[in-house]
Parts: C-alpha cells; structure tokens; sequence
C-alpha cells in the first residue's frame, strides 16, 4: 500500500514538473537565444542597425528582423503563404512591384567574405549567434537581381552615403561618440578640407582642392584622383560609384574600389560649389547636382544615370545653387537658391528662393522667391520642408504653402531633424552662434556657443553634436532633451570648419581647414594587434588581439594589388584570451596590409591602426652545424679513399 501512495505521489510530482517546465525553459531560452545583427538600407541611403536576442524556438531572420523593427520603432509588415512569410514593407518602404522595386534579404557569408542574397525566404533562414543579416531595398533586373549591394560592412554598419547623411538631409545617426583623442588624421594635399567625408563599405571618401580620396581605417589611403579636386563639393556614394563636383565645373565618378574614372560631364563654367545626391526613381538610378555661374541662366540642376553619366534631364534656373545641396524626396527635387553670382565682388545678388522641381522629368513644381539668400541646405522629414533662409527657418508643404516660420538670432545653416523636432545652428558673428531645438515653430531650448556654427549640426543618438567655425574650433555634444551641455572638445589641429561631421562606426570624423581629416573618438577605442611583420609565399597570416570575448571580432585585410578590404570573422581563444584570424595564404611577393574590428553588443567599435606585412619568398637561413657536419663528411670519405 505504502509503495503504492509513493508511486501515485512520484506521479503527480512528475506531472506538475511536466506542466512547470515549459514556462521555466522558455523564459530561459529567451535569456540564452542567439544575438544576430540586422542592418536596413532604404532606398533614400539611410542604413539603421540593430543587434537583437532571438528566442531560442525561433531563430528565424524574420524574426530577427521584426524584433529590430520593434527596437527601432519603424514599420514592418509581411504575409504568410505557402512558402513562408514574405516581407511587404520594411519602415517607409514598401515593395512596388510596377517599378521593379522590392527588399531583398542578404546574409554574410564567411568563407566568401561578402553578402549574398539569400536563396531561401527570411522564414527558412535559421540564425546562429554572431551572424548578420542585411535588408536592401532595390530595383531588380531581369533575373531578379537587385542592382545594389549592401553599403556595410561586418562591424562597419555605419553609413552615409552622402553630405547631411541621406537624400533627405536629416543628418541623424543612430550612436554617438563622445571624443576625446585623436584616433588618426589624414593629410590631403590642399590647405584645406572642406568637403564632407561620405562612408561606406568600411571606407570613407573625402576630397579637398588637389583631388578626391578612398581612405582605409587607420587614415590609410587607398587611392586618390586629382580630377576629382574639388573646394566644397563632398563625395556622394551609390554602388560602385562615387562622385564629386569639382572645381573645373564637372561632375565626375569614380569607381570605389581603384579610383578610375567611370564618366565626367561639364556642367558648369564656374567651379561646382554643391554636392551631388544618388537615387532611385522608377527603377531607375540617377545622380543629381545644382549649379551656379556669373552669367544668364545663373545656375542649371542636372539628373544624370548613375552608372552611364547619360543625361536624363536639366533645368534652367533663374538663381544659382551654391554650397546648398537639394533635399530629395516623394517624387521631389527641394533645391536652394543663393542668388545671382558676381565673379567680380565674390557675393551673390536677389533673385533667391526655393524651387521644386518634379524628380522624373525635372520640370519646374512651384517657385518661391525669399526676401534673403538660401545658401544652405534644406531637410525633408515627414512630408514637411524645412529651409533655411536668411536668419529665418521655414516650414513648407509640398506644395510650396508656407505652415510656419520663425526668425532666429544669426543666419541659420543646414538643420538636422530627429523624433519631430528640428535642430538648428547660428552664425550670429565670427566669434558666436547658436544652437536650437525647434517643434513647429516653437523654441524648445537654445545655447550659445563661441562660435559660428557654419557646416550644420547633427543628432547622433541623443545628442546634437556642433563644430565652430573659428580658428580653434571647438566640438560641441548636447543633449537633445534639455539642451545642456555634455561636453566640449577642441582638437589640436582642428580650425575653420565648414564640414558637417559624420559618425563613423565609433569614430566622429572631422574634416577641417587646417588640411587634414581628423578621426576622434574615445580613448578605450584604439585596440593593439600582433602578427609577423614578414612572412613567406605560400604561408597562411595568423593575426590575433588581446581581449575579453565581445559579440562580433573581424579581421580586415587587402593586398597591395587590390583596393577593397576583405573581412574574416575572428575565433575566440578562451585559454589564451585572445582572438585569432587567419589571412589567406598569398600566391607572390606583396604587402597586406590589416587591421581589426571588436564589435560590442550596445553597437560600439573598438579598431586597430592599419598594419603591414610584407609577403616574400625568402633565402633559407644558412645552417653552419650542418655545413660542418657535410665539411666532416666529405673529409672522412676523401681519406678513406687515400686509404
């Protein structure tokens, strides 16, 4: 009897286990799922990331993929059928099949070392911890291929492909960097940089009045072309191809990877003082720049094919476009208006204003003349412009219908535009300006800085980050909130900046007209390396880093012969503490050059300087024991012989 009780109470107690155990283990699986990285490029050029935990009982990319739509507060929609689920829109985008425009999933494939489109649906992907996925949305081809790669990189998520970061200029990056160090700088060849970087596949863009520039991680530069010299114009990227406005009045592009010439078309007999913008319209990709000259017509704005430099429309304008840089979206074209250019007096004269013009076939929209010059750019966000005009900042629909305006202390430069609210900077005086935040055309808070902030500010993360324009020029963070001061840095070297700064990966880069483009960042960013400095042909590169085990570690490496970098994912030695990548064996003498990326899970970076090794096939090391072991040798044999 007794055995029996026990045997119905061993029972009931295997029961409420059985019924106890899920909750348990769910809640840990949920704990101790895989962390993936997910990575959007929309077609506007703004690429967001996000590292997500997946529960371990479903470690699909679409999951992956909902979770970070989640954390970043965007929209994502999908439907399910018989082959899984497929994706209908990812934030703002949505698939348009009519124009041959959909998103494309891509995950990173190791032993390629590059993105591949995925050949199974988002719902089929399984996950492993440490793996990345990237969304793209795109024109397709025939064969159904999308028509741009991906524009990141592994531990190089941070892009932007052009000046004020997107089409529609909101400058808005999702981390910041509080900088105290000069990581590195780079040297142009001019006096003065005053262009702003564009980054993307791990590389930066920059040019100066001596010619434009691919620059590696570690300040390293890759390869440089003087007909892409230019004095403001910044670079702007679209797939292979980079271009510039330069300063014999062209528009030229360049391939990413070497530096050649893809295309040039004269544009303009004054030099190009404007940046160029990519984008997509109908399937079709095109690049678009504005004009300014010291004669009737005054300016022109120009659409060309990206990849052929074939001319898809122009505009006459009865105004110049000079360091202004249009602002594209919704079928859209906002461009600036700085007036009438005097090559005599170096000034500009009325007529000024704000011209739309309809992206498909350049027509004119609507016209609106200002009372003052709009020498800066203007920003698309939420279906509203915002324009600075004068000391004045203005809110317009599209249609061209004034909704506010509101006058502030100095001119008003390149705003910048995050969560509906407008930051702003000032240039009351050569030693003062300004700092705004903005909702409609109330102030939310000010700050005065000691200097005039000229080349725009930025939101990165939660922080609006200004530079002065002044002899010392100093970097400004401010919390986007409150408004007050988190910090203040100048940098040696730093001086009469024009250039926005730019986020790049945990890097603020700089670009200032003391020559030289400065990357800052915190101290603990800068990690060592070790490897052989010389090696033989034929022998595999092990490099390693000194670490505790992080989410992500790449190794980046390129030969003397090519000009991108390649990555290899790094594995983690718990009994030395360190991490190991291994360099592929190379088939001749060269140089490799390499570095390395530590990727964290809240999505900082820390990076090694840029490397040599020299590859070489080398003299084998003369043995002398052996040498008199053969001289004995042939002593011993020579006197058995005699004998």
């Amino acid at each position: 009897m007794i055995a029996k009780n026990s045997l119905k109470i061993a029972i009931v107690i295997a029961v409420i286990a059985v019924l106890l155990v899920p909750a348990n283990v769910s809640a840990h699986r949920e704990k101790s799922g895989p962390m993936v990285t997910v990575v959007i490029q929309f077609g506007n050029g703004e690429v967001l990331s996000e590292n997500v935990l997946l529960p371990t009982n479903n470690t699909t990319a679409l999951k992956a993929t909902q979770l970070a739509c989640e954390n970043l507060s965007i929209d994502f929609r999908y439907t399910w059928g018989a082959y899984g689920g497929f994706v209908n829109q990812i934030g703002w985008e949505k698939n348009n099949f009519n124009e041959k425009e959909s998103w494309f999933l891509y995950n990173w494939v190791n032993n390629s070392a590059n993105w591949e489109v995925s050949s199974v649906g988002a719902s089929s992907m399984h996950l492993k911890n440490g793996d990345a996925i990237t969304w793209v949305y795109e024109p397709y081809d025939s064969s159904y291929r999308p028509m741009v790669e991906p524009m990141s990189l592994p531990g190089h998520y941070s892009v932007s492909i052009s000046y004020r970061g997107n089409n529609n200029n909101t400058a808005y990056y999702q981390h910041s960097v509080l900088a105290n160090t000069t990581a590195w700088s780079f040297y142009g060849s001019s006096w003065g940089i005053y262009s702003t970087p564009a980054t993307a596949y791990g590389l930066l863009f920059e040019a100066d009045a001596s010619g434009i520039y691919a620059i590696g991680p570690g300040g390293t530069m890759l390869w440089n072309n003087s007909l892409g010299r230019t004095y403001q114009s910044s670079p702007a990227v679209l797939g292979n191809m980079v271009y510039i406005g330069t300063t014999d009045g062209y528009i030229r592009a360049f391939y990413v990877d070497n530096g050649t010439m893809a295309w040039e078309r004269k544009i303009s007999n004054e030099p190009v003082a404007a940046s160029p913008k990519t984008d997509v319209l109908n399937g079709t990709h095109m690049v678009i720049i504005g004009t300014y000259t010291s004669y009737a017509p005054w300016g022109k704005l120009f659409a060309f094919s990206a990849y052929s430099g074939t001319e898809l429309w122009n505009t006459t304008l009865n105004s110049g476009v000079y360091m202004g840089t249009p602002a594209i979206g919704a079928g859209h074209v906002i461009v600036p208006l700085a007036g009438k250019y005097d090559a005599t007096t170096y000034s500009f004269s009325a007529p000024y204003g704000i011209i739309c013009v309809n992206e498909s076939n350049g027509a004119v929209e609507w016209n609106i003349t200002t009372q003052q010059a709009t020498k800066y750019s203007p920003i698309i966000n939420n279906n509203t412009i915002y324009a600075p005009v004068g000391n004045k900042l203005m809110a317009l629909n599209f249609t061209g219908g004034e909704i506010w305006n509101i006058t502030l202390n100095g001119t008003v430069t390149a705003p910048a535009s995050h969560n509906g609210v407008i930051y702003v900077g000032t240039m009351i005086n050569s030693s003062s300006g300004q700092i705004y935040a903005l909702k409609n055309n109330i102030t939310l808070w000010n700050d005065t800085v000691n200097g005039p902030m000229q080349g725009g500010v930025v939101i990165a993360g939660h922080t609006v980050i200004g530079i002065t324009n002044s002899k010392n020029s100093t970097i400004f963070w401010v919390n986007e909130s409150s408004g007050k001061v988190i910090a203040s840095y100048a940098a040696p070297g730093l001086s009469y900046v024009l250039a926005t700064p730019v986020i790049y990966d945990s890097m603020l880069l700089v670009a200032s007209g003391s020559g030289q483009l400065l990357a800052l960042a915190s101290s603990t960013t800068i990690i060592n390396t070790s490897a052989a400095s010389n090696v033989e042909i034929g022998a595999s590169i092990p490099v390693r880093v000194k670490s505790v085990q992080v989410y992500q570690a790449y190794l980046y490496y390129r030969n003397s012969t090519n000009s991108m970098f390649k990555a290899v994912k790094m594995k983690y030695d718990s009994s030395n503490g360190e991490y190991v990548g291994l360099i592929p064996a190379q088939n001749s003498s060269c140089v490799i050059q390499y570095y390395t990326v530590l990727y964290n899970q809240d999505g900082t970076t820390q990076q090694s300087k840029t490397s040599d090794i020299t590859v070489s096939q080398t003299v084998p090391e003369l043995n002398y024991a052996l040498v008199i072991i053969a001289v004995i040798a042939m002593v011993g044999i020579a006197a058995r012989r005699k004998l």
